[in-house]
């Protein structure tokens, strides 16, 4: 019997909607240690989302991974529509430093490619969300990203790993890596920084194309090492995802489970150890794999958020939708509208071209801008009207 076509638009919209959603369970606890953690929510730890404002808030990880998923729509438009467009990491690189410009008072600078990305728009996506500061010295600072040849730093901090999963939903394997892997290359110099970019993308390639998790995570393995095996740090890389995969058939059979094993996911490949490790561990429980993956006194937003990016395209947001309430998660219809035009990824109408040429917001998005924000149809929006707006 053949096996039921894959549902592509659902497992780009549940890795989407789950990471922003691993994001955002994590955020408030992201600067707690295990101390802290145990002696506010008991040795548990954090069982239920913690809300502000009646909405579960996302971090700058979920702002930036849908920068990447806005960018890669736009670039594929552009190509399509005039026939001429940057490299995908570069035009990402652009809605990068538009976004670190705006949330740091400077819209004035923001270079053409944000002006195009119509998320930068809303409010939620350029309030300040304890970006990482590698990522902003570089923004900041740099007209043009880093890249392999030409580093600007040695960090291998995981804000480079943590927000390439759009490559994985919208490219072929090998161009996935590739883009994945220059797109953290240009914030992020250290080779741990950039090849677990790569490596993440490619699996969140293959689990979305139903490959069980550790097939993909050695099938990426073995796309990556012709190209990357030549890197000091690739072998280490390698070994650290061979251990991944034995220690939690391990800690599965004996239901020792501790995601500390994998450090506190501060740097890259610490963070995507650990969320495979709790996705491995877990199964299909996606309430447990999420909450181990944010009950640690380390970088909890981003395990969270990475470790959802992968449940999301295994298993499809219908599906995840039965255990988990995503009503209360910020932005949601952002969300969704993104998820729905990457998998689209071109259509040839007025409105596309309205949103994805001019960077205009749909108009379906429209209710998400502040009151008395002025909207001119026939412009592209302006950003000077979130100058000196603060988190509430």
């Amino acid at each position: 019997m053949a096996s039921p076509e894959i549902d592509y638009r659902d497992k780009i919209l549940g890795s989407l909607m789950c990471g922003a959603y691993g994001d955002a369970l994590g955020y408030p606890i992201e600067f707690m240690s295990d101390t802290e953690i145990i002696s506010r929510f008991g040795r548990d730890g954090l069982t239920e989302p913690i809300l502000r404002v009646g909405k579960m808030r996302f971090s700058d990880d979920t702002q930036m991974t849908l920068l990447a998923a806005n960018s890669l729509i736009y670039r594929h438009t552009r190509w399509s529509y005039r026939g001429i467009a940057a490299l995908p990491h570069e035009m990402s690189y652009g809605a990068y430093r538009s976004w670190a410009l705006m949330m740091n008072g400077q819209p004035e600078k923001v270079p053409y490619a944000g002006e195009c990305m119509w998320i930068l728009k809303i409010p939620e996506i350029t309030k300040h969300r304890a970006p990482g500061m590698t990522c902003m010295n570089q923004l900041l600072f740099h007209e043009e990203g880093a890249t392999i040849e030409d580093r600007h730093n040695d960090s291998k901090g995981c804000g480079g790993v943590m927000r390439v999963a759009p490559y994985g939903l919208h490219m072929d394997l090998k161009y996935a890596i590739e883009f994945a892997v220059l797109d953290a290359a240009s914030t992020h110099g250290h080779e741990l920084g950039w090849l677990t970019a790569g490596l993440f993308a490619g699996i969140i390639n293959q689990v979305m194309r139903d490959e069980p998790l550790s097939d993909s995570i050695n099938t990426t393995i073995s796309q990556m090492s012709e190209e990357y095996g030549r890197y000091d740090h690739w072998d280490e890389l390698v070994q650290l995802m061979q251990r991944v995969i034995s220690e939690s058939d391990e800690s599965r059979l004996s239901g020792s489970i501790d995601i500390r094993r994998f450090g506190e996911g501060w740097v890259a490949e610490e963070a995507l150890a650990m969320a495979l490790y709790s996705c491995l561990v877990h199964g299909d429980d996606v309430k447990s794999i999420l909450y181990t993956a944010v009950n640690h006194g380390g970088d909890s937003d981003s395990v969270g958020s990475i470790a959802g990016n992968i449940i999301g395209a295994m298993y499809g947001y219908d599906a995840i939708s039965k255990q988990i309430d995503f009503s209360n998660l910020e932005c949601k219809e952002m969300i969704e509208r993104l998820a729905e035009d990457l998998y689209t990824k071109y259509e040839r109408s007025d409105e596309w071209s309205y949103v994805y040429i001019y960077g205009n917001i749909p108009p379906s998005m429209e209710p998400l801008l502040p009151p008395g924000f002025l909207l001119d149809h026939n412009v592209p929006c302006r950003y000077d009207y979130l100058l000196g707006k603060k988190e509430e």
